[in-house]
């Protein structure tokens, strides 16, 4: 739970409490610690004994005091305080989200009509504290780029992401590339390795070796960017750990880059990258398989996201990839995701029965999955959660038929999935009627609290606002799980959609009346 911006804030008052808190931690209070591994994304992680007490900046107990308030940066705090005080919240908050959906006619409009707005231009704010110039090269518009140039904003403005700065250059179309350096975009490194400009990055290496090793965006060092054999093969002569790690997802070169660029992973596995089973799976490579699993053959159980799939300490915005194959995913879903049959077949091969029997749930194999249980009727008694957690999984991608067969298969509904949900929160927060009325005829609990203190009904409540799914109902939804029995909290309404408030002020009043 977040701490409540006071209604006159003051920058004053939290730059001391920063200071408070820096004194603190770097004395050992027990409190303080406790504070910075409970919203530090970069300490959350690491055993309280090995704190290094020494590395804690004042900028580090600014990010916690920031983040307390539930602001990602110090930046997103110091900029609401100020706008609050200059009379600009909404204004700003329009002009967020004019550059957000890349509406450049609107940003001109709001511009021209706050001269004062203007002057924010560069606020680091805009998804994962970034600049606006900034957030318009990611989408690779150019036409808000340069309506944000008109109005003087900073080419070379970055975010202030806690683990690496982004700016113009980064992810961006090489074309649009081109129009920024033109308009004065300096080229670093990364953008250099990504862009394929060798001749500059060349010369940034022989002005400075150590440019090879530096962390920019999410931490990630010049050689995550490379996007060319020639590219890679520099970065490696000139000293490029090839297996270094990024700060915020904990993960090599070579594991960026199997989503969009398998043929550059292969390439670095060449150069003596190190390999894992998700990474044989995506590139169906049977003979990487077959020595991973001989080496060890506990990696057929492995799952992203679970604490033992990697050989790193947990990634704190999750490893890279929970984000190319999805969160919880099994080395069997990959393969088959990938389309590759003979690496699924080895997978299947190297599986005890009871990982056979979970394949079979994975890809909605009833007759195999029944057959299964049938042969050996203990084999979901003792199934891990991660396991269990397909339901949850199910829940949330909509999948109706895996539901049905999973509840059928004697799944638990109790099953916590990511943010400590259960299948019913998962279903509820994307409006998921249908996943929800077959949620419900199996009793699930209807008043576990996630990691947010939410409820199924809370979580339904906030997914109306909140959701980026388009297919669920969330009137029907809500219906639903009032019916079922939840209760309706009184901090919940209104909710700021009508179709749900309509649905809420009916059952408050009936409640009413019948007291």
């Amino acid at each position: 739970m977040s701490k409540q911006l006071p209604l006159n804030p003051s920058l004053e008052y939290d730059k001391k409490q920063s200071k408070a808190l820096l004194k603190a931690y770097q004395a050992g209070d027990a409190d303080a610690l406790a504070r910075v591994r409970e919203s530090h994304p970069r300490l959350q992680n690491v055993p309280e004994r090995t704190i290094p007490l020494e590395e804690f900046k004042l900028s580090d107990a600014q990010l916690v005091i920031a983040r307390e308030y539930g602001f990602s940066s110090w930046s997103q705090l110091k900029h609401q305080i100020e706008i609050v005080k200059a009379g600009l919240e909404q204004s700003f908050s329009r002009f967020a989200d004019a550059v957000s959906l890349g509406d450049g006619v609107q940003v001109r409009k709001l511009l021209e009509a706050a001269p004062a707005l203007a002057k924010r231009i560069n606020d680091p704010v805009i998804g994962f504290d970034a600049p606006a110039i900034v957030v318009a090269a990611g989408c690779g518009n150019q036409e808000l780029i340069d309506v944000l140039l008109e109005y003087g904003a900073d080419v070379n403005a970055k975010s202030v992401w806690w683990a690496g700065a982004f700016g113009v250059l980064h992810n961006t179309d090489s074309n649009l590339a081109k129009h920024l350096i033109a308009h004065g975009a300096k080229i670093d490194a990364h953008a250099a390795s990504e862009h394929g400009m060798l001749d500059v990055l060349h010369a940034l290496v022989d002005a400075d070796p150590a440019v090879v090793h530096s962390q920019g965006p999410d931490g990630q060092r010049p050689l995550h960017f490379a996007r060319s054999i020639p590219t890679i093969d520099f970065l490696i002569e000139r000293g490029a750990d090839i297996d270094a790690l990024d700060v915020d997802h904990r993960a090599t070169a070579a594991q960026w880059m199997i989503g969009e660029y398998p043929e550059l992973t292969r390439y670095l596995i060449t150069r003596g990258s190190d390999t894992d089973i998700f990474m044989a799976c995506a590139l169906g490579d049977s003979d990487l398989m077959r020595n991973l699993i001989d080496a060890e053959p506990n990696v057929v159980n492995m799952r992203i996201g679970q604490k033992d799939y990697t050989r790193v300490p947990p990634a704190p915005g999750l490893h890279i990839y929970a984000y190319t194959f999805g969160d919880n995913k099994s080395p069997h879903q990959i393969a088959q995701d990938f389309g590759h049959d003979a690496v699924y077949q080895l997978l299947l091969e190297r599986s005890s029965t009871q990982r056979r029997f979970i394949a079979a749930c994975e890809r909605v194999d009833a007759v195999v999955a029944r057959a299964l249980l049938k042969d050996s009727p203990s084999i979901a008694d003792a199934m891990p959660s991660q396991d269990q957690r397909l339901l949850a999984d199910a829940a949330w991608e909509n999948d109706i038929e895996a539901v049905r067969l999973l509840l059928d298969l004697g799944f638990d509904t109790h099953v916590r999935g990511a943010n400590e949900s259960t299948p019913l929160h998962r279903a509820a927060f994307h409006g998921f009627s249908e996943v929800v009325h077959l949620l419900l005829q199996h009793n699930p609990p209807l008043t576990l609290q996630n990691q947010y203190g939410a409820r199924p009904l809370d979580s339904a409540i906030y997914g109306a606002v909140h959701s980026w799914r388009h297919d669920g109902d969330f009137p029907k939804t809500v219906e639903m799980l009032i019916n079922a029995g939840s209760k309706i909290s009184a901090d919940s309404f209104p909710t700021g959609n009508e179709d749900i408030d309509v649905v809420l002020r009916r059952y408050i009043e009936q409640d009413t009346k019948q007291r």
